[in-house]
Protein backbone atom coordinates (compact mmCIF):
# COMPACT_ATOMS: atom_id res chain seq x y z
CA UNK A 1 0.00 0.00 0.00
CA UNK A 2 1.47 3.71 -0.66
CA UNK A 3 1.61 6.24 1.85
CA UNK A 4 0.79 9.79 1.60
CA UNK A 5 2.61 12.39 3.61
CA UNK A 6 3.80 10.34 6.71
CA UNK A 7 5.11 11.73 9.63
CA UNK A 8 7.96 10.15 11.83
CA UNK A 9 7.94 11.80 15.16
CA UNK A 10 11.16 9.00 16.20
CA UNK A 11 11.42 8.82 20.22
CA UNK A 12 15.23 8.57 20.94
CA UNK A 13 15.90 7.86 24.54
CA UNK A 14 19.58 8.61 24.78
CA UNK A 15 21.84 11.07 27.59
CA UNK A 16 23.76 10.83 30.52
CA UNK A 17 22.49 11.72 33.85
CA UNK A 18 24.10 12.82 36.84
CA UNK A 19 22.23 10.72 38.61
CA UNK A 20 24.16 8.38 41.56
CA UNK A 21 23.16 5.32 43.11
CA UNK A 22 24.23 3.45 46.18
CA UNK A 23 26.33 0.21 45.28
CA UNK A 24 28.91 -1.78 47.58
CA UNK A 25 31.22 -2.36 44.56
CA UNK A 26 35.43 -1.22 45.82
CA UNK A 27 36.28 1.65 43.45
CA UNK A 28 39.67 0.66 42.07
CA UNK A 29 40.85 3.83 43.31
CA UNK A 30 44.00 3.73 45.85
CA UNK A 31 42.32 6.01 48.30
CA UNK A 32 39.28 3.29 48.97
CA UNK A 33 37.42 3.45 52.15
CA UNK A 34 36.58 0.30 53.62
CA UNK A 35 35.31 -2.57 51.58
CA UNK A 36 31.84 -3.20 51.79
CA UNK A 37 30.80 0.81 52.27
CA UNK A 38 28.65 2.38 50.24
CA UNK A 39 29.78 4.15 46.70
CA UNK A 40 28.43 6.37 44.92
CA UNK A 41 28.74 5.13 40.99
CA UNK A 42 27.28 7.10 38.16
CA UNK A 43 25.05 5.25 36.09
CA UNK A 44 26.49 5.33 32.60
CA UNK A 45 28.50 2.80 30.45
CA UNK A 46 31.31 0.20 31.96
CA UNK A 47 34.19 2.43 31.40
CA UNK A 48 32.90 5.88 30.64
CA UNK A 49 32.36 8.49 32.93
CA UNK A 50 29.48 11.08 32.49
CA UNK A 51 32.30 13.56 31.47
CA UNK A 52 33.12 11.39 28.37
CA UNK A 53 29.58 11.48 27.15
CA UNK A 54 29.49 15.54 28.33
CA UNK A 55 32.54 16.27 25.98
CA UNK A 56 29.87 15.79 22.97
CA UNK A 57 27.72 18.43 22.07
CA UNK A 58 26.01 17.46 19.08
CA UNK A 59 25.20 14.90 16.82
CA UNK A 60 22.75 12.52 15.07
CA UNK A 61 21.86 8.88 14.69
CA UNK A 62 20.42 7.60 11.45
CA UNK A 63 18.74 3.91 10.74
CA UNK A 64 17.05 2.71 7.85
CA UNK A 65 15.55 -0.89 7.60
CA UNK A 66 14.39 -3.32 4.85
CA UNK A 67 11.80 -6.10 7.06
CA UNK A 68 9.31 -8.34 5.56
CA UNK A 69 6.48 -7.68 7.96
CA UNK A 70 2.90 -9.82 7.52
CA UNK A 71 -0.20 -7.76 8.66
CA UNK A 72 -3.15 -8.80 10.51
CA UNK A 73 -6.50 -6.84 9.47
CA UNK A 74 -9.12 -6.97 12.31
CA UNK A 75 -11.90 -5.11 9.81
CA UNK A 76 -10.29 -4.33 6.32
CA UNK A 77 -13.42 -3.80 5.04
CA UNK A 78 -15.19 -1.20 7.83
CA UNK A 79 -14.88 2.24 8.61
CA UNK A 80 -12.79 1.63 11.20
CA UNK A 81 -9.62 -0.94 10.89
CA UNK A 82 -7.39 -2.16 13.75
CA UNK A 83 -4.16 -3.97 12.10
CA UNK A 84 -1.40 -5.82 13.94
CA UNK A 85 2.31 -6.51 12.19
CA UNK A 86 5.28 -7.83 13.09
CA UNK A 87 8.86 -9.20 11.13
CA UNK A 88 12.81 -9.71 10.91
CA UNK A 89 14.74 -8.38 8.65
CA UNK A 90 18.27 -6.27 8.38
CA UNK A 91 18.64 -3.18 9.97
CA UNK A 92 21.54 -0.34 9.77
CA UNK A 93 22.55 2.30 12.03
CA UNK A 94 24.95 5.25 11.78
CA UNK A 95 25.82 7.06 14.20
CA UNK A 96 28.08 10.17 14.53
CA UNK A 97 29.37 12.57 17.55
CA UNK A 98 30.10 16.28 16.97
CA UNK A 99 31.73 19.37 18.61
CA UNK A 100 31.39 23.03 17.49
CA UNK A 101 34.81 24.59 16.26
CA UNK A 102 35.92 27.17 13.94
CA UNK A 103 36.84 26.92 10.18
CA UNK A 104 39.31 29.54 8.55
CA UNK A 105 38.24 30.37 5.01
CA UNK A 106 40.04 32.71 2.68
CA UNK A 107 37.81 35.14 1.34
CA UNK A 108 37.76 38.29 -0.81
CA UNK A 109 36.91 41.51 0.09
CA UNK A 110 37.12 44.37 -2.63
CA UNK A 111 38.37 46.77 -0.25
CA UNK A 112 41.27 44.41 2.08
CA UNK A 113 41.87 41.98 -0.70
CA UNK A 114 41.63 38.52 0.51
CA UNK A 115 41.53 37.83 4.16
CA UNK A 116 40.71 35.06 6.06
CA UNK A 117 37.47 34.72 7.76
CA UNK A 118 36.19 32.71 10.59
CA UNK A 119 33.20 30.69 10.83
CA UNK A 120 31.69 28.19 12.53
CA UNK A 121 31.40 24.32 12.31
CA UNK A 122 30.96 21.03 13.40
CA UNK A 123 33.69 18.98 13.96
CA UNK A 124 33.34 14.98 13.75
CA UNK A 125 34.80 13.62 16.83
CA UNK A 126 33.48 10.01 16.07
CA UNK A 127 31.58 8.03 14.34
CA UNK A 128 30.26 4.21 14.16
CA UNK A 129 27.93 2.39 11.17
CA UNK A 130 26.84 -1.29 11.91
CA UNK A 131 24.18 -3.18 9.76
CA UNK A 132 22.85 -5.82 11.93
CA UNK A 133 19.40 -8.34 11.81
CA UNK A 134 16.69 -7.12 13.85
CA UNK A 135 12.95 -7.47 14.79
CA UNK A 136 9.74 -5.59 14.52
CA UNK A 137 6.43 -5.57 15.99
CA UNK A 138 3.48 -2.75 16.03
CA UNK A 139 0.05 -2.32 16.12
CA UNK A 140 -1.92 0.26 14.02
CA UNK A 141 -5.48 1.99 13.24
CA UNK A 142 -6.90 3.50 10.33
CA UNK A 143 -10.28 6.00 9.50
CA UNK A 144 -12.00 5.76 6.58
CA UNK A 145 -14.54 4.80 3.82
CA UNK A 146 -14.32 1.51 2.44
CA UNK A 147 -13.32 2.82 -1.08
CA UNK A 148 -11.63 5.59 -0.84
CA UNK A 149 -8.10 6.26 1.28
CA UNK A 150 -7.80 5.84 4.79
CA UNK A 151 -5.65 8.04 7.58
CA UNK A 152 -3.70 5.79 9.88
CA UNK A 153 -1.61 5.73 12.92
CA UNK A 154 0.56 3.25 13.93
CA UNK A 155 3.45 2.54 16.40
CA UNK A 156 5.81 -0.25 16.04
CA UNK A 157 8.48 -1.35 18.72
CA UNK A 158 11.74 -1.80 16.89
CA UNK A 159 14.90 -3.33 18.19
CA UNK A 160 18.27 -4.41 16.78
CA UNK A 161 20.78 -7.25 17.87
CA UNK A 162 23.61 -5.58 18.40
CA UNK A 163 25.14 -8.15 20.08
CA UNK A 164 24.57 -11.29 22.45
CA UNK A 165 24.53 -9.12 25.45
CA UNK A 166 20.74 -7.59 25.42
CA UNK A 167 21.69 -4.22 27.47
CA UNK A 168 23.76 -3.15 24.08
CA UNK A 169 21.03 -3.91 21.73
CA UNK A 170 19.25 -0.99 19.78
CA UNK A 171 15.66 -0.10 20.46
CA UNK A 172 13.36 2.48 19.58
CA UNK A 173 9.70 3.51 19.33
CA UNK A 174 8.79 5.44 15.75
CA UNK A 175 4.97 6.73 15.69
CA UNK A 176 3.78 7.20 12.14
CA UNK A 177 1.03 8.96 10.83
CA UNK A 178 0.04 8.97 7.31
CA UNK A 179 -2.94 8.17 4.44
CA UNK A 180 -3.21 5.38 2.42
CA UNK A 181 -5.17 4.51 -0.67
Amino acid sequence: MKRLLPLLFLLTLAGCDEETVATTATPAAPETPAAGQPQAATLVEPGRSCADFQFYKGGQSLGASATIDPIVHFNPKGRVDFYVFGGAGLFHRYQEFTAPTVSVLTGFDPFFGFTPIAVPANQVLSSYSVNKPGMDIGAGIAFGSKWHGKFFAEAKYMRIFESSNRRSDTEYLPVTFGFRW
